[in-house]
């Protein structure tokens, strides 16, 4: 994949109208970044983990590496699908998030970048809205909905939202019903959400639905009927995809 310098800010606007953002490198249009974000982190544990990163090089699905393995800023040091950080992983100072008072303060200080794109996840609102940040006007900042964006450009894709969708409701059970396990399992929501996304993409998939399926009596919850019906939609997309395969 080709990096490309769109640079882009990144941030949370919490409830009370305080903004704090990170500036992004690579890759900041709707097609990399915007995919990304809507996709990728649609938690506010997540989002807030990836804002306390500081500045980053360019995004991707995972905010933290494998302690186990080596990850480094240089390409040939880069673990797969893992955000790639100034400070963490190239040892650079001042490199903090930013934050502001309010909205106005948050425009005025992309006015004077060369950032091209903001994207901010309204914390009232539960929800990512886009920006193209405008040429000296700040009159002219016009944020929407990250969803829509996507679907007037052709960009939204029901498989992945639905993916996401999926893995972030069987992780909401999973803390609900079988806590000590998770924290077992896993580190952080970051390490859950991108493990389960993986599962739903292979023929772990066909496991996670006879499981739920077997703790649909034991677990009286209109959310688990829900995600099976999902789950049945995403098998049904892949078996029609094996089958113009083989």
């Amino acid at each position: 994949m080709t990096l490309i310098s769109t640079r882009s800010s990144i941030g949370i606007k919490y409830k009370d109208g305080t903004i704090k953002d990170i500036y992004c490198h690579y890759d900041g249009y709707l097609e990399y970044n915007g995919q990304m974000l809507y996709y990728y982190y649609r938690n506010i544990e997540k989002i807030q983990e990836l804002i306390d990163l500081g500045d980053i090089s360019s995004l991707n699905k995972k905010v933290n590496p494998d302690p186990n393995f080596k990850h480094g800023f240089e390409y040939e040091d880069r673990q797969e699908d893992i955000v790639v950080a100034y400070g963490r992983d190239r040892g650079e100072s001042n490199i903090s998030c930013k934050s502001y008072n309010n909205i106005e303060d948050y425009k005025k200080n992309l006015l004077e970048s060369w950032k091209e794109y903001s994207y901010l996840y309204d914390k009232d609102k539960e929800k990512w809205i886009v920006s193209v940040i405008p040429y000296r006007d700040i009159n002219s900042f016009d944020y929407k909905d990250l969803k829509q964006e996507l679907r007037d450009k052709g960009l939204f894709d029901v498989k992945e939202e639905t993916k996401s969708k999926v893995a972030d409701n069987l992780i909401k059970i999973s803390k609900d019903h079988n806590y000590y396990e998770y924290i077992d399992n896993y580190e952080s929501y970051d390490d859950a959400f991108y493990d389960i996304y993986k599962m739903l993409d292979s023929d772990k998939i066909y496991g996670i639905k006879a499981n739920l399926n077997e703790n649909c009596e034991s677990i009286d919850d209109k959310e688990l009927k829900n995600i099976i019906c999902d789950l049945d939609f995403l098998i049904k997309i892949r078996d029609n995809e094996y089958e113009r395969t083989s």
